[in-house]
């Protein structure tokens, strides 16, 4: 089953890992903290990390799954935080 977002095909070549990949995830972990849904976005140039933005709706929340099912599957992955008071302004 073809559980591809994109419209674009996956490379059909290896990606060298980015020599920085794990500061990226030390990073993007410490980034999205206290976000149910986040993309951390970095950039490597010559060996040097980039952090580029912060994503809260993939691909604009244009783009469909296919199959459609994997929209169902992957918002059973999303774990909102409990419902919290909004703080009145006195």
């Amino acid at each position: 089953m073809d559980q591809r977002i994109s419209q674009y095909p996956p490379a059909d070549y290896e990606i060298p890992r980015p020599k920085n990949f794990d500061k990226m995830l030390e990073f993007a972990s410490l980034l999205s903290k206290g976000f149910a849904h986040v993309r951390v976005d970095f950039y490597e140039v010559r060996g040097k990390l980039y952090f580029e933005e912060m994503t809260f709706t993939s691909e604009s929340g244009l783009t469909r799954a296919n199959p459609m099912e994997f929209e169902l599957e992957m918002g059973e992955w999303l774990v909102l935080p409990a419902k919290s008071e909004i703080p009145r302004i006195k």
